[in-house]
């Protein structure tokens, strides 16, 4: 394939076109300050359908009272005495009946166990904390900087870290009389009401079920920070010692229904799990999958992780006592994509006042704001193997954000650093491409070789092909070495884009989502080809493309022949089209970023064959090599590799005379 010095500019002025595009979709900082308040008026609105919904759906929930009195009236309705009672005897027998069921339930607490539930708010700079008096719950927490995925931009909406009926704290006490109350069932008593802050105020939020008197009480006690995601999360058993069974163990159970905040669930739920640290080491479930597990050594934390959110538990020393996780998974198409529950031992003495002091991470997996905790928190993304992972978190990383803090587009932001990657690799590119035009020059004298050995022993064959690339001064394995060197980097960035929190949402061209896939066109009906998807992705169709292009420039196939030949032509095109398999359901950006490297590889082998590397003077040199008397002397990996070949061929000829 020959390329002049048209084609050159022609790919030239293409990728002009994508920077200048780039730059053209960066959004002005009237736009950004138009996107914020939209979002803030569409944050409001769901502020105050939240309360409206919690206070309709209320009366539709039997309470505790109702329920004791439920069966109250059943059990005194099967004496034909009581219902011949007049009205006001019948309602006193009723009313004792009910308190005798709840005491027994709810022991010293059963004035706790009816009420009214009440929802209240606390707003952060970064998030707004939704409060409910029934059961001393933090129901959820959204998020302001993040928007759920709509296809419609203009109907997006805060990201909610988890469904608010379906998570929260549970700490069941047992009682002295046998049973358990669980303070889930409980309205808590609390005088907080809807309140802002900021910066580096903070909010107190006590909420307190009483067993009796207001002596004695269980007090769950949460502190928000205006500037931070993690809060403090305290529960206090104030003179509950009488109210609780001696010797029982206490429980903390803490559950957390997940809703689908991306554009495909599935992916969603595939990059989801339950991370705990344990030992200094952070561990997992597994990413998609459902496991229960019991652990007994001491933890440090909990986390239920999303593709780009977590909820974290952290203990103020250690949850020392066991604790067992678990983590199920629901059908994409369900409103609960995922259920995670821990059950995490708490030591109880017997003593008067016990104090349990925890702290509460509810906001985005980003690298340097969870590192900045130093709990090794930040291993909740998915970086990749241990043995790569260092390039993401040490350079990848670091100029992503320094890029991003010049408010540039993401499009343009991945052009550079694609730009900067390939230029710390440019050495090993230019000794790749040194290596190929060497072993074209040869392709002549490799022919002849072929054709002089075609009936020879194949060990024969393959020593005088050494025996010419030891003469020529010619490395035959010189351009896989440098191709090996660029794997961690390419391992690295193919497990930063999918991760990259900053990507999530963020628009280029016709992609509406670069964390994840782009679709220029939908198959209809549902349908959906098995690996592929129900959807085309222009930018792995541009990555393929381009992959094909650069492997036919690059590929020394003219220097294979027979069924090695052939087989390089047959990689040539199946390994693009299994990444085109691969890539269409995978982040945009990531496939954005291999389109570019692609074509700047293309741009570098044009200069380097036609402006940098003289293959007259590499021909020369090489004729230079080989008109030079043998020597004895040998060094190098072809050296040592013709000396094996030696060897081989030694034993080889051993094992024939032995036969014979």
């Amino acid at each position: 394939m020959k390329f002049d010095k048209n084609t050159l500019i022609g790919l030239v002025l293409i990728f002009g076109l994508v920077i200048g595009f780039s730059i053209w979709q960066t959004p002005s900082s009237e736009e950004r300050a138009a996107a914020t308040a939209r979002r803030d008026s569409l944050m409001k609105i769901e502020m105050e359908q939240q309360k409206k919904a919690a206070a309709e759906a209320a009366p539709a929930r039997l309470t505790p009272e109702q329920q004791a009195e439920r069966v109250a009236l059943a059990s005194l309705s099967k004496d034909s005495a009581f219902n011949a009672l007049p009205d006001s005897v019948r309602q006193a027998r009723i009313d004792s009946a009910t308190t005798r069921a709840l005491s027994g339930n709810y022991g010293g607490f059963s004035a706790q166990a009816s009420g009214t539930p009440r929802t209240f708010v606390i707003e952060t700079d970064l998030a707004n904390y939704y409060f409910s008096n029934k059961g001393g719950q933090l129901e959820t927490v959204e998020l302001k900087d993040f928007l759920k995925y709509d296809s419609d931009p203009d109907n997006k909406k805060p990201v909610k870290i988890y469904d608010a009926a379906t998570s929260g704290f549970n700490l069941p006490l047992p009682l002295p009389a046998g049973g358990f109350v669980n303070t889930e069932d409980l309205f808590f008593s609390t005088g907080v009401k809807d309140t802002k802050i900021s910066g580096e105020q903070s909010a107190t939020v006590s909420m307190k079920a009483f067993a009796g008197n207001s002596s004695k009480y269980v007090e769950f006690l949460y502190v928000i920070k205006g500037n931070n995601y993690m809060a403090d999360f305290t529960i206090n058993l104030v003179n509950c010692n009488s109210e609780i069974k001696p010797g029982a163990p206490l429980q903390l159970e803490w559950k957390q229904g997940v809703t689908s905040q991306e554009k495909d669930p599935k992916i969603e739920n595939t990059k989801s799990t339950v991370f705990y640290m344990e030992d200094g080491d952070v561990d997992d479930l597994g990413y998609g999958s459902e496991e229960l597990e019991e652990i007994e050594k001491p933890l440090k934390w909990i986390g239920f992780s999303q593709q780009f959110f977590s909820s974290t538990l952290v203990a103020d020393g250690e949850f020392n006592q066991k604790v067992r996780l678990e983590t199920r998974q629901n059908q994409p198409t369900e409103h609960i994509i995922r259920n995670y529950k821990a059950v995490v031992g708490l030591p109880y003495s017997g003593a008067a006042n016990e104090s349990y002091k925890m702290h509460l991470y509810n906001g985005p997996k980003d690298y340097k704001i969870l590192k900045k905790y130093d709990l090794k928190m930040q291993e909740q993304l998915n970086l990749g193997w241990k043995l790569f992972r260092w390039i993401n978190t040490l350079f990848i990383i670091n100029v992503f954000q320094w890029l991003d803090g010049y408010g540039l587009g993401y499009g343009l932001i991945i052009l550079i650093l694609t730009l900067m990657v390939k230029l710390i690799l440019s050495p090993i590119t230019y000794r790749t491409f040194v290596s190929s035009a060497k072993m074209r020059i040869l392709k002549p004298d490799i022919d002849a070789l072929n054709e002089k050995f075609k009936d020879a022993d194949a060990m024969k064959k393959q020593q005088e092909m050494m025996s010419l690339y030891n003469r020529a001064g010619v490395n035959p394995l010189a351009g896989c070495i440098p191709a090996l060197l660029q794997m961690p980097l390419l391992f690295a960035m193919f497990s930063f884009f999918p991760a990259s929190i900053e990507l999530r949402g963020q628009r280029l061209f016709w992609a509406d989502d670069l964390s994840s896939w782009d679709s220029i066109y939908m198959f209809p009906n549902g349908f959906e080809i098995p690996l592929y998807g129900a959807h085309i992705s222009l930018f792995a169709l541009l990555m393929t493309a381009t992959t094909v292009l650069y492997t036919r420039m690059t590929q020394n196939v003219n220097t294979m022949s027979g069924a090695q030949a052939t087989q390089m032509k047959i990689m040539m095109y199946v390994m693009p089209v299994a990444f085109l398999v691969f890539l269409n359901s995978y982040s945009a950006a990531l496939s954005y970023y291999y389109f570019l490297a692609n074509g700047i590889s293309i741009i570098q082998t044009l200069v380097i064959r036609h402006f940098i590397i003289n293959e007259q003077k590499l021909r020369a040199k090489i004729e230079e090599n080989k008109a030079r008397p043998k020597t004895e002397k040998k060094g190098g990996f072809a050296a040592r590799l013709a000396e094996m070949q030696k060897v081989q061929q030694q034993r080889s000829e051993e094992l024939k005379k032995k036969k014979k």
